[in-house]
């Protein structure tokens, strides 16, 4: 991580159509940029210290909700929605998707719910 004086980083400079960064209207809650920087880097010195402490993040998933989580990314029917279409709709799913359409329905939604 490079370091800059505030001299430095302050400095104005031109661009090209004439307009400076000094006329930025930057908010820093009346901090000098060397109070600004002091305050970001105890703020990630502290995030990287402080362990993930939420129990929810901290254990695997199940596969069932691994599959119910790649069902909503893909925005895939579940095992109940393919069993509510018919052969025919189930049939023009696998084809969308290029693969074997002969079977019976049982077999088709199998093939619709492997990756």
């Amino acid at each position: 991580l490079e370091k800059y004086d505030a001299e430095s980083v302050t400095e104005s400079y031109e661009d090209e159509e004439g307009s400076s960064d000094s006329d930025l209207d930057l908010d820093m809650g009346g901090m000098d940029l060397e109070e600004l920087g002091r305050q970001a880097r105890a703020a990630v010195q502290a995030y990287e210290k402080e362990p993930a402490t939420d129990a929810a993040f901290m254990e695997e998933p199940s596969d069932d909700v691994l599959q119910e989580l790649e069902n909503e990314i893909f925005d895939k029917p579940s095992t109940d929605d393919y069993a509510k279409m018919t052969v025919a709709q189930l049939k023009d799913e696998l084809r969308g998707r290029g693969l074997k359409v002969s079977g019976r329905k049982a077999e088709l939604i199998e093939r619709l719910q492997s990756p």
